[in-house]
């Protein structure tokens, strides 16, 4: 269903199918498809192939995918189960299990994938939880 996505955006960007001539203004040609690359979903681990275009006008944008970001590799319902897991308290070294049982064999989330994103949340949290909080009213 992701991919029949990314040809559809693909289609509507160009204005037409494949195969297909336009009326409207050129806007480039198919270039085939990006490399094939997993991505996590919260139903599990699916390959995907973007398509590219070429010969883009120069006063036109660029293509670029809006369902799938360049070098996504895991959906925002999978970026946001880290952080719940992490507030309820799983240790580190016991998410890649439990991500692995949740999301099946082939989830794209190392040891050191899992470490990097605790990281990253556990910085943001300290920022949030040292913020200045005299300018600030409450009920």
């Amino acid at each position: 269903m992701i991919q029949k996505a990314l040809l559809a955006e693909c289609d509507a960007y160009l204005g037409r199918g494949w195969y297909e001539r336009s009326d409207e203004a050129f806007r480039g040609h198919r270039n085939g498809q990006g490399n094939e690359r997993s991505i996590t979903l919260g139903s599990g681990t699916v390959k995907v192939r973007v398509p590219r275009v070429a010969d883009t006008p120069a006063d036109q944008p660029k293509f670029q995918s809006v369902v799938l970001a360049a070098y996504q590799r895991r959906s925002s319902t999978v970026a946001a189960l880290i952080p719940g897991l992490w507030v309820e308290g799983l240790a580190t070294r016991d998410f890649e299990p439990a991500l692995r049982t949740m999301l099946g064999e082939d989830a794209a989330l190392s040891a050191s994938t899992v470490s990097r994103l605790n990281a990253e949340l556990k910085a943001e949290f300290d920022v949030w939880r040292d913020r200045r909080l005299d300018g600030t009213r409450y009920a």
